[in-house]
């Protein structure tokens, strides 16, 4: 008899993870893996994703690294087949890059015309470059997760700018791919709240999850705590196992209670 928690397996998928080299998508490979999945994993600084791989195939699981930029055309198509090749088959894609290079996020107006192309070309062209890409690919059907932000559904923590705006367009995109690509793919989005990544400490000046805690910068929240690594990967998991089976076209706040 199949026990209900063999529906939140990933036994025998193959999972594609851009923005796989750190923070949230260092935290979802490994989580990955951990539930039965192989993974591949994405980014531009190869030495990032070969300790992330190492550490996953140290421990006897399948990870392979394939440095790549999606924001450059083609590559979608280059990292796609790599991963089919390593990996044997793709059953799931987790679109994951983010980031912002105003910091504080400026208003919409104070962006230059390069700064707003940026933003938009790395925080949502590449969910679409990778997107089309992998679909072709995935013979047998399977899942793709976008991870978006809070910051796409509303200006917490100050102007969310362009990077705001991108990571709306992702809220739209994942609903449209639902659509476009039921019922062979499902597609779901994530839209954390403040996690205490790398990128997140560094941004606020300071060095640790507990030091963040320490001063107050998770008091602001309903749970009164910020969010984990863990936090995500563990929603990512659900989203692309079976367990989610019958959920598609969904933007999921983990937030805090944001």
């Amino acid at each position: 008899m199949t026990s209900i928690l063999d529906r939140f397996r990933l036994d025998g998928q193959a999972v594609l993870i851009t923005g796989g080299g750190t923070g949230i998508g260092a935290g979802m490979a490994k989580a990955f893996v951990e539930a039965g999945a192989r993974v591949a994993v994405v980014g531009r600084r190869a030495d990032k994703l070969e300790a992330v791989c190492g550490a996953i195939t140290g421990g006897g699981g399948t990870a392979v690294a394939i440095p790549g930029d999606l924001t450059q055309r083609g590559e979608g198509d280059r990292i796609a087949a790599a991963a089919v090749e390593q990996l044997g088959s793709l059953t799931a894609l987790v679109n994951n890059i983010g980031g912002s290079p105003d910091w504080p996020t400026l208003p919409v107006l104070d962006c230059t015309e390069e700064s707003w192309a940026a933003h938009l070309d790395q925080n949502l062209t590449s969910y679409w470059r990778m997107t089309k890409a992998a679909v072709p690919l995935m013979s047998d059907g399977g899942s793709i997760v976008n991870i978006s932000s809070v910051r796409g559904l509303t200006r917490f923590g100050g102007p969310s700018g362009a990077y705001g705006t991108a990571k709306a367009g992702v809220n739209s995109l994942t609903r449209d791919l639902a659509l476009d690509l039921a019922p062979k793919i499902r597609v779901n989005g994530i839209a954390p709240g403040p996690v205490t990544t790398e990128n997140w400490l560094r941004n606020r000046g300071v060095s640790s999850a507990e030091e963040a805690e320490k001063a107050g910068l998770g008091s602001n929240l309903p749970l009164n705590r910020l969010g984990t690594l863990e936090d995500i990967a563990a929603l990512a998991t659900f989203l692309i196992s079976p367990a989610a089976g019958w959920i598609t076209g969904q933007m999921i706040v983990a937030s805090g209670g944001i």
